[in-house]
């Protein structure tokens, strides 16, 4: 789990360090120009930077919360078993100190 959330930490930089790349390609006047330009724009604007948005801002940090979560919840759990195995370490003490009284007095 430790080593999914840093590589989920490790896209998310990597998402947001490429944000330029992907929203603002440097395309010259030569190469795009025109009606097909503005569209490209336009679809920028409006869908590709919203979804852009979308994934760094919600969908990552919906996955890395829930992740960080589960660390957090089987932390909890590993040490609610550790309490118990040591609860139940003394338990068996205790009765093994019995049996060997018992054993003694009816020597």
């Amino acid at each position: 789990m430790k080593k999914a959330l840093s590589q989920l930490l490790d896209c998310s930089d990597e998402f947001h360090y490429h944000k330029r790349v992907c929203l603002e390609p440097s395309l010259s006047q030569n190469t795009w120009s025109g009606n097909m330009a503005n569209d490209f724009d336009g679809f920028k604007q409006r869908a590709l930077q919203g979804s852009y948005q979308s994934i760094e801002t919600q969908d990552l940090q919906t996955v890395i919360s829930r992740v960080e979560t589960e660390i957090e919840q089987i932390k909890q759990e590993i040490l609610s078993l550790e309490h118990n195995r040591s609860s139940q370490q003394v338990r068996l003490s205790d009765l093994h100190d019995q049996r060997r009284k018992e054993l003694l007095n009816n020597e």
